[in-house]
Parts: C-alpha cells; structure tokens; sequence
C-alpha cells in the first residue's frame, strides 16, 4: 500500500466507504454489510465506527435490520450519539426494540439529548413510553393533531 493511500484523509476516506457501502441503486452492497459483520466478529469496534460513519441515519437503519442481534449488539455501541438519535425513528418496529433493550440507560439518553425537543418528544411517546396500565404512550395520530399534522 502506498504512503498516499495511508495517509488519505477522513473525508476521502469515508467518500470512498460511501461508495463501496452503496450500489448503483443506492441499496447497500452485500460487499459492504460482509465488512461490518467480518469487523463485529472480530470486535473491532474503530473499524465498525468507521463503516458506519460513512452511512446516512436511513442507511444504518438498513443495516441493522440486515444484521443478526448479535452483530447489531456489537455495531450499536460504536454509534456516535448523534447517529443513534437519528437512526432510531427509521429502524423498523422490532429491530427498534431489540437496540433500544440493548443499548445502556447514558447512551440512550445521551442520544436523545442531540434531537430537538419535537423529535425527542416522538421518539420517547412512541417508542419509550409505557403507562401504569402497560400500554405505550401516544399513537401517531395523537401526536399529529398535538403537531398539527394532517395526512392530506
């Protein structure tokens, strides 16, 4: 490996994940999600933060929903914050649950600190909320007559 490819910067770097992680349809590449699963295996948790770095929320969504429990107990913890937080409102239902029983108290709340207030107010009513009853908090139709959003 040359000394130019060692020294590439961030940015480069995680352009050139981007594009490896993508295909021409913007779905992720089978190639990408094998470096994921080949780094969780081996506990590497820089390189997972690095692979996930290059994602959009939307895209470490899918991952995790094309990950084993396992794997996502291994990626989850390298999340920056700020990933988390935004990632969380696009994981499909169950996956949601199985990252939001695995991750700790801090992280989540650390997470939710980096959403503003409406955004925090959702994902706690819809997704953390539990009442006396065992029921969860608001439906989406609640919190859209709260927000003032219709479905027209």
């Amino acid at each position: 490996m040359n000394s130019s490819a060692t020294q590439m910067p961030d940015a480069e770097a995680t352009q050139m994940l981007e594009d490896l992680a993508l295909g021409e349809d913007y779905a992720l590449t089978s190639e990408y999600v094998e470096m994921v699963v080949d780094a969780a295996d081996r506990g590497d948790g820089m390189r997972l933060r690095e692979l996930v770095a290059a994602l959009h929320p939307a895209d470490v969504a899918d991952l995790l929903g094309f990950l084993s429990a396992e794997h996502r107990d291994e990626v989850v913890p390298w999340l920056p914050p700020d990933v988390l937080a935004e990632t969380l409102p696009e994981l499909d239902d169950g996956v949601r649950e199985d990252v939001l029983e695995s991750i700790a108290p801090r992280t989540l709340a650390e997470a939710l600190q980096e959403l503003d207030p409406r955004s925090r107010r959702i994902v706690e009513e819809r997704w953390l909320k539990v009442n006396d009853d065992s029921s969860g908090g608001m439906t989406l139709h609640e919190l859209a007559a709260e927000y003032g959003v219709s479905r027209r």
